[in-house]
């Protein structure tokens, strides 16, 4: 241990210089190993996502519409709902209109 732990002269060490054209051989490397991808593939790849991407939120718009549908309403806004109806409706309008009229003309006399 002692041996491996001492300090031993560097001059007796092998230098190791850096290679300066290490970069441009592994660029040239990467170039002759990529194979580029097909226009075709892109394109195919482009139609696909945006109609994944359609038929999501087509899913996602009859989900909430749905939802949104089978709500249950207050009571409230129902018999709101049902006066107005009732109040515009052919039958229930002349009714109402031929009382308001009977109503204002026994107000004037």
């Amino acid at each position: 241990m002692s041996v491996l732990l001492e300090k031993t002269d560097s001059s007796l060490l092998p230098r190791i210089e850096p290679d300066p054209f290490l970069p441009t051989r592994i660029r040239a490397m990467d170039k002759a190993t990529r194979t580029p991808i097909p226009r075709c593939f892109i394109a195919w790849a482009r139609i696909s996502l945006v109609s994944v991407m359609i038929m999501i939120a087509l899913s996602a718009g009859i989900y909430l519409g749905r939802g949104l549908a089978t709500a249950t309403r207050s009571n409230g806004e129902t018999e709101i709902a049902s006066a107005y109806y009732e109040a515009f409706s052919q039958s229930g309008f002349a009714a109402v209109w031929g009382d308001v009229v009977d109503g204002d003309e026994e107000e004037q006399q």
